[in-house]
């Protein structure tokens, strides 16, 4: 049986469980800025705000703790590792982060 449910974003209304349901919902919270959900301003994060800044340890760091912080308030995950470095050839931020959900790891 099944803990977890969710209707999978990608394909035809099909369901997706448990790590996947819960990796789903990571991504969405990801992707969604803070006050962006109505009746629920906490939900989401500021990544946004870094991503234009320009590129420096001080905003990878930054997006590292922002990063966490979302994936933290799900109470089903517990982050194993999170890194954020810089690529500069292509002026972008890569971030690594393996989260342990229901005592597998999802990276």
């Amino acid at each position: 049986m099944y803990q977890y449910a969710d209707i999978a974003l990608k394909g035809n209304n099909q369901f997706i469980y448990d790590g996947d349901a819960i990796a789903q919902s990571i991504y969405i919270a990801l992707k969604t800025h803070k006050s962006e959900v109505l009746f629920d301003c906490e939900y989401g994060n500021n990544i946004d705000d870094y991503l234009w800044s320009g590129l420096s340890e001080d905003n990878a760091t930054l997006l590292e703790n922002e990063i966490a912080l979302t994936i933290e308030r799900d109470s089903r995950c517990k982050i194993q590792s999170i890194n954020v470095d810089i690529d500069s050839v292509n002026n972008a931020y890569v971030a690594q982060v393996s989260v342990l959900v229901n005592g597998e790891i999802q990276n």
